[in-house]
Formats: C-alpha cells, structure tokens, sequence
C-alpha cells in the first residue's frame, strides 16, 4: 500500500535524511517519466535539467553512487543521458549494462531468441500498419509496441492486437504492459533483477528507487525496509511514498543532494 505524500511533506523529508546517514548510499532512477516528461515520440524525450544536474553532484560526494534503470536500450539511453559522467545505465529493464559493470551486454541471446525477435518484431509490425502513430521499437533483448499517438479510441483495439501477436510466443517471451506501451522481451531481465546487481556491484547499504510504470514494480518489490521507494504520478503501486510529477522528482533530488552533502560533511568516516 503506497502512501501518497509530496515532496515537502514531513514522513518524506524524514526519511530521506534517514537514507542519507547511511555509510554508502545508491540513488536510482527511471528515465521516461521520472527524469524525462513523457512524450508521444519517444525519440523526442529529454531529461529534465534540474534532475540531471543533481544526479551529477551527487556522483562527486563520497560514497555516494547512482544510477538510471531503464527500459530504453542502453544505446538510447547514453545517448539521452550524455554526458553519462560516473552514473552508472542499466539498459532494456536489466538487461544491459553499462561498461562500468565489466559484463557483457545481453548475456547469453540465442540464434533461437534473435528469430523469435525478429519474428514478433514483424507481426507487431503490421499490426503498427493499421494504426496512424503506432511505433514499434526493436531492442537488443525485446521489442516494444508504442500506442501512445494512435487516436485515444482506437488505443484499446491497438494494444489488443499486439497482445494478441505474441500469442504463439507466450513460452518464449515475457510480456509487460506500461504507459501506452506493450513489451515483449527474451531475457527474463528486469529492474528489481536490475537493482540487486546494482546494490551487489557499488556495495550500497541504502538504496533509493524512483519509477512511475509498471515495469517499475520489480524495482520496488526487492526494496526493503533499509530502502526508499518512491511512486511517481498515479496508479496502485508497491512503493511507499509517492511524488506528482517531473518537477516533484527535481525537488526531491535536490533535497536529496542538499541532505547527503551535510551528512558527508557532518561524518568523517563517511568522507572515506
């Protein structure tokens, strides 16, 4: 049960300077929706100025590490993100990461896993075809129908039909559905997946999660009491707090960065 609360309100603002105190923090983050307004043309989206350039003061405080989880490829989302500087990307819900991680990127794709790709890519394909504004997005480990600029009474018949055109794949594929969005991927990845690698690899006893879709789910159901999680925008959700909007997630941030750089300022064990 999420408790719905804005960025200026006592419990949030409390627990915030509880995250902060921690020895070694992670501040993570969606893109679409969090740091970026959501856009029709995904291909036209932009982070938020403000966000970024907190993101980027915190990554110069001691023992303080972020990264963005998203569901773009890792491809779009450096090229969204630049300059990336020491924020860590994880790309495709977790199933790219970025060459801090020294992994490789999409771990294990098979000939078989590329065909069904390929295929479902085609069949969401015409199925775009009848719908002004459709768009399909090939990724490395999944492919994603957007709906988003197809006429609002026509929404439901779209995402219908692309459900529909991963019916012969439904042992092969992993289907989740978001904003106006239907995705499909291969991998099996996904951000709580995502975000247990990340708390692992920086050594993070506190971790903070921001995400407004479903996709974010998986983040905040490996979150624990140690954690923060924050819901953005509306819709049921596993996160206990919860901010508006873009703006909200500025504000936040900065209060974030304010608060961190006074406890790393406050504690002398924590400046190593």
């Amino acid at each position: 049960m999420s408790v719905a609360l804005g960025v200026r309100d006592p419990a949030l603002l409390a627990r915030i300077e509880r995250f902060v105190r921690a020895d070694v923090v992670l501040v993570s983050s969606d893109f679409d929706g969090v740091l970026s307004p959501l856009v029709d043309d995904p291909g036209m989206s932009a982070g938020d100025a403000g966000s970024l350039a907190a993101l980027h003061a915190l990554t110069q405080l001691p023992n303080t590490h972020v990264a963005v989880v998203s569901g773009r490829s890792l491809a779009d989302l450096e090229g969204f993100m630049a300059p990336v500087g020491a924020i860590h990307l994880v790309g495709s819900h977790g199933a790219e990461f970025d060459d801090s991680f020294k992994r490789p990127v999409i771990d294990g794709i098979t000939a078989t896993q590329r065909k069904v790709l390929a295929e479902l890519s085609a069949k969401l394909g015409v199925v775009g075809t009848e719908f002004a504004g459709a768009l399909v997005e090939r990724k490395p480990g999944g492919v994603t129908f957007h709906y988003r600029m197809v006429a609002e009474s026509l929404q439901s018949q779209a995402a219908e039909l692309a459900r529909r055109a991963g019916d012969s794949y439904s042992h092969q594929v992993q289907m989740t559905e978001g904003k106006l969005v239907v995705e499909y991927s291969v991998t099996g990845a996904d951000k709580g997946q995502a975000l247990e690698v990340l708390r692992h690899f920086v050594g993070a006893h506190s971790v903070l999660f921001m995400g407004d879709d479903v996709t974010d789910e998986y983040g905040f159901g490996v979150l624990t009491d140690a954690d923060v999680s924050v819901k953005v925008g509306g819709g049921d959700t596993k996160a206990k707090y919860r901010v508006g909007n873009v703006a909200n997630v500025t504000s936040l941030l900065r209060a974030v960065l304010v608060a961190r750089t006074r406890a790393v300022s406050q504690s002398p064990a924590m400046e190593g």
